[in-house]
This record gives structure tokens, sequence and C-alpha cells, in this order.
């Protein structure tokens, strides 16, 4: 019997062979990992620290430090949106767009950080934070952090009138102030009920929420009283608490 001599495959055929044995472990590799609503939370959750730390630092003129937190915010951004986005959000057409643009402002920011552009770096974030959590709203999702961004616009409109203090007998201005600090110590309440027990219990929070409700309601004698830079100095003090609130747990 006549032996067949062997024939090499070709060099073409051999890269083909090799492409299509590699083509099902590309496809299951570009296949988003499904999640869970509490898994994409706890994903949020990591990447957000990063964007929070970011925004303290250039808020307080260190783009150097606020490079490397952006650099870890981009890179856990991607991690979160490596994998398909659970319900209700997968019924949104718009959330993958929230995600994108999100990742997006990210990486602007960090190019603007490490030129230490600071004002550039801050106006890339400023709209990350409003447009994702319009996107929770809109899909009936809350998280924690939607309570601290209540409470830090709550304060926001009561931190403008340390600019615009009432004037002596203009009655009308005092009472908006007097409104804005009621709604204010109200919505902090909500916000300390809002938190998980773990969060509750813990002492950083509680120096935050409870130092924040006694300022506030400091500040009801000095407005009778007529105190402005009593009053202006308790505004500064809640400032503080206003700011480590978003900061640690926001």
């Amino acid at each position: 019997m006549t032996s067949r001599p062997l024939v090499a495959p070709s060099p073409v055929g051999a890269v083909l062979a090799c492409c299509l044995a590699v083509l099902p472990v590309l496809a299951v590799a570009q296949t988003p990992v499904a999640v869970t609503l509490a898994d994409f939370r706890a994903g949020f959750a990591g990447a957000w620290a990063h964007y929070r730390a970011a925004v303290f630092y250039l808020d307080t003129g260190n783009p150097a430090v606020a490079a490397l937190e952006l650099a870890e915010l981009a890179e856990s951004w991607q991690r979160l949106t490596a994998h398909s986005v659970p319900a209700p959000f997968d019924a949104d057409p718009q959330f993958s767009d929230d995600l994108q643009s999100a990742g997006a402002a990210f990486a602007a920011a960090l190019a603007a950080a490490e030129q230490g552009a600071v004002e550039s770096a801050r106006a890339a974030l400023a709209p990350v934070r409003g447009r994702l959590a319009a996107a929770r709203a809109r899909n009936g999702v809350v998280f924690f952090s939607d309570a601290v961004d209540e409470a830090n616009r709550a304060f926001a409109a009561l931190w403008g009138f340390r600019r615009d203090f009432p004037a002596v007998g203009d009655g009308a201005a005092l009472d908006r102030m007097r409104a804005a600090v009621a709604v204010a110590r109200y919505v902090w309440e909500r916000c300390d009920r809002a938190a998980a027990a773990t969060v509750r219990g813990d002492a950083e929070f509680r120096r935050i929420i409870d130092g924040a409700l006694a300022s506030f309601d400091q500040l009801w004698p000095a407005l009778r009283a007529g105190d402005e830079m009593r009053a202006i100095n308790i505004l500064r003090e809640l400032h503080a608490f206003d700011g480590l609130l978003f900061l640690k747990f926001g």
C-alpha cells in the first residue's frame, strides 16, 4: 500500500483555522455579564466614592490628587458598564446614553485635572450627579446618595442667605430664611432616617448628622435676636457638615 505524503497546511489556512477557533471565545468575552440590581448598586457605590473624592480635591484646589481619584473612577466605571444593566434600567433606552455620557465626563475631567485645569475638571463633572439622579428617579430606583443629594440641595438654599441676610425690619425676608431653615432641618432628618442601619450607626455619620441638627437648632435664637454674625457663623459650621456628608456618604 502506497502511503500518501503528508501535506503541511498553508499559512493562510492555519491562520483561518486559528481565527475560527478563537471566535467562540471572543463572542463569550464580548457578551455583557448579567447582574442584579444589588450588584449594580454595589458597583455604583464603589465608583461613586471616587467621584465624591475627586470633587472634594478639586474644590480644595488639589488637581493632582483629584486626578488619582478620577483615574480610579474611570476604571471602576468601565468595570460597571461592562455588565448588562439590570431591571428596571434595562427597559430604559436612555440609560445607556446616561452611563456613556458619565464615562466621557470622567475622561474629560481626568484629562483636565492632569493639566491642572481645576475649573475645567469641575465643569466636566458637574452635570453627572444630576443626570444619574434623574435616571434613577425616571426608573423608580432610589439610592442613599439621592437622600444625600436632597440634603445638600436643601442646605444650598439656606447657604445663600450668608450673602443675602435679611435686613433689620424685613419681615418677609426673615420669614423666607426661617422657612429655609425648617425645610433643611426636616430634609436632614429624613436623610438620617433613609440611611441603612449600618450607616446610621456609623460614628462619623452620627457626628455629621447630629452636629448639623444641633447647628440648625442654634439658628433659631440667632434669628430671633437678629444676630447676623452669629447666624452666619452657624451657616459656616453647617457648610462644613454639608461637605462632609457628601464626601463620606453621598
